[in-house]
């Protein structure tokens, strides 16, 4: 992109050069509005000011082209800042580095989140797969799927997931550990013989009536398709509604990039590359 604006400002256009100050620009205040100052980390605070400066120099450089005879008509860069700016506020994009959703999602998938109509007040449903703020931590994102909406019972029998006393299929899901979890493969049941974070902790003794957990109102419960190796609400509790920004929908690449405490990690590649993965939809 800012190829095309470069060969756009040397063709002498200045609506290239604010183009490219758009480009610059209009990221910096979407992250801003996204994410409050005071929780903003340092390195993203610089990277800000940086896009800020660089705005500032593409329109003073559009100033000063403005005086001079344009070599190209001048819609096509509107047309082009348009495009990319309805891009970035409709849709994200994700790298998975988790294993907790496979077979859906593979670790090196990577996708577009549409987001535009979280935005606008989309109602989670049951089933889904979402993208969230983690509630451990506001500036990480997870990717799961939505098990429980509010007012739903939730419990576990042997892994089978039984909601309002009814039996769930999850084609979707996976099980690949060999050995029993009582807490894992029937929840809630067994809280009390596992260490929990301080949240789940509230969650169970809050929610969970008759051996069932009972979703609230504005919350949804999360679990990720790779059930035994997945962090999700069991471990940390619900995802409240407002954290929710997002739905995965087309992966745009996908690299067999496995990470191993014991070797470094793989750089994608073109060699690397899942081919048969590209532009699947989710």
């Amino acid at each position: 992109m800012f190829f095309a604006v470069a060969w756009g400002i040397r063709r002498g256009q200045a609506t290239a050069a604010v183009a490219g100050a758009g480009l610059c620009v209009f990221p910096a205040v979407l992250y801003l509005l996204r994410t409050p100052l005071r929780q903003a980390p340092g390195d993203a605070i610089a990277g800000v000011l940086l896009l800020v400066v660089m705005g500032s120099l593409l329109l003073r450089a559009a100033h000063r082209l403005r005086r001079m005879p344009a070599a190209v008509p001048a819609w096509p860069w509107i047309g082009f800042l348009c495009t990319v700016c309805a891009g970035q506020i409709c849709f994200r994009t994700y790298s998975m580095s988790s294993a907790s959703m496979i077979p859906t999602i593979l670790v090196g998938d990577q996708f577009l989140v549409e987001t535009i109509t979280w935005s606008a007040g989309r109602v989670p449903k049951r089933g889904e797969i979402v993208t969230f703020h983690y509630p451990l931590d506001p500036q990480a994102d997870s990717v799961k799927r939505v098990i429980g909406v509010p007012g739903d019972h939730i419990r576990f029998v042997d892994r089978q997931l039984m909601l309002s006393g009814k039996l769930v299929a999850e084609p979707y899901a996976i099980h690949t550990s060999a050995y029993p979890d009582r807490y894992r493969d029937n929840f809630p049941s067994g809280a009390t013989d596992v260490p929990l974070q301080p949240r789940a902790r509230q969650m169970i003794d809050s929610y969970a009536q008759n051996g069932e957990l009972v979703v609230p109102s504005g919350n949804v419960f999360v679990l990720g398709d790779n059930r035994d190796d997945s962090d999700d609400s069991r471990y940390w509790g619900l995802v409240p509604r407002e954290n929710i920004f997002g739905t995965p929908r087309l992966i745009y690449g996908s690299y067999d990039v496995p990470v191993s405490s014991a070797e470094q990690p793989v750089l994608p590649t073109v060699l690397n590359l899942r081919w048969s993965r590209l532009f699947g939809t989710l």
